[in-house]
């Protein structure tokens, strides 16, 4: 989708730091009262302009529309995190690294293309965009693939940001399921994990509020840090023989799941890893497992059976 460049002189509202070899600028502020499209100019008291600093438009809730100049190379950390009428991003081809949370919470994006440099795109970078359904990679971009509606980085076996209607590969394209890849969507009520994904990151799927049912298959080793967290409609939860470690938080305030039956092939189960979980009434665990924390079934009012 062609973004349509704002042609209105918006310098007076940002700010620019030289940088240490004195060679180029990086946007580095705007005013947060800006409101509709903002176009960057590719220079600035005669030196072209690389970069976009660390949180430089965080916050700028009335964003609609930026132009990037073709002089870009880096999107800073947080850099338009909270935009949140932001609806796309045209990124020019030298960029080669978005930093982590760069578009965090950036709820109306639509689109977004990931030119042949980008080497990087950092974790949470497009957590919580909502709307993103489209996702163009340049044909030669060598670090990362759009297959399944899934942003996937190549030489991790990441997956990156799962889009609307998103299938995770099960062709071994992925074997990780990255930070916040799927957190915040609404729209999953289900969603299979293949056989052969060996780790799911903290907050993979944290607030899918709609996701009523999951099975872990036994090739996941570990389940992060709140990687279930706040999944409210979670009833059907089977995690199989294989799985190793339960992290903290990881299923903290499912609030509807009733009973969960704990593998043998177990090893730990971290700190309030079902806490909150208000329905859960019974936790099956295999004798041989010690390492329980002591919270990780904290604040349940409804549990009345934990057995071996």
């Amino acid at each position: 989708m062609k973004q349509q460049i704002p042609t209105e002189n918006n310098t007076a509202l940002l700010s620019f730091t030289l940088s240490e070899d004195k060679a180029s600028y990086t946007v580095s502020a705007c005013k947060s009262s800006i409101c509709g499209g903002i176009s960057i100019p590719s220079q600035y008291n005669g030196l072209p302009v690389t970069a976009i600093g660390r949180s430089a438009f965080n916050g700028c809730r009335n964003l609609t529309e930026v132009a990037l100049p073709v002089t870009l190379t880096e999107i800073g950390a947080h850099a338009f995190m909270g935009c949140e009428r932001l609806s796309g991003i045209e990124l020019p081809s030298g960029v080669t690294s978005i930093e982590k949370y760069a578009f965090c919470h950036c709820k109306s994006i639509s689109h977004i293309n990931i030119p042949s440099a980008t080497e990087k795109i950092g974790e949470g970078a497009l957590r919580d965009c909502i709307a993103l359904s489209e996702i163009n990679i340049d044909k030669e971009n060598k670090a990362y693939i759009f297959k399944g509606n899934c942003l996937i980085e190549l030489a991790s076996k990441t997956l990156i940001r799962g889009c609307a209607g998103s299938e995770i590969p099960s062709d071994g394209s992925v074997e990780r399921i990255g930070i916040s890849s799927f957190s915040d969507r609404s729209d999953i009520t289900s969603i299979v994990i293949p056989n052969g994904i060996t780790d799911i990151g903290i907050e993979a799927f944290s607030a899918c509020r709609s996701l009523k049912s999951i099975t872990i298959p036994g090739s996941v080793k570990c389940i992060g840090e709140e990687a279930f967290s706040c999944c409210c409609s979670l009833t059907d939860l089977r995690i199989e023989n294989g799985v190793k470690f339960i992290a903290d938080a990881a299923f903290l305030c499912c609030s509807s799941i009733a009973s969960v039956t704990i593998p043998a092939s177990m090893e730990s189960i971290g700190e309030y890893a079902f806490a909150r979980c208000d329905a859960l009434t019974e936790v099956i665990l295999p004798k041989n497992l010690t390492n329980v924390a002591e919270t990780a079934f904290s604040e349940c009012e409804g549990l009345s059976s934990i057995r071996q």
